[in-house]
């Protein structure tokens, strides 16, 4: 009786644990598509599309940016031995 008690345990913790994950997982795919969302539309008009065009380099920018933060650090752990080609 009580081993069943406890395996009834172990699986409801287990699968709250599964739907916790999941839930981490779904609001962080979520939760950047938010903000892509609104703000070519609330800033750019229907027909402007150096406004389009702004906007794209700046997060071509931003992307740039990121990689080359990116591979310092890569660089940096590659020179310190802790990874290899």
């Amino acid at each position: 009786m009580m081993q069943s008690l406890l395996g009834r345990v172990r699986r409801g913790v287990r699968a709250a644990a599964v739907m916790a994950g999941l839930g981490m997982l779904a609001a962080m795919v979520i939760a950047p598509l938010a903000g892509f969302a609104a703000a070519p539309t609330s800033l750019c008009g229907a027909t402007d599309t150096q406004c389009v065009i702004t906007f794209g380099n700046a997060r071509i920018a931003e992307r740039q940016t990121a990689l080359s933060k990116l591979n310092s650090r890569v660089s940096a752990q590659y020179n310190a031995g802790r990874i290899s080609s």
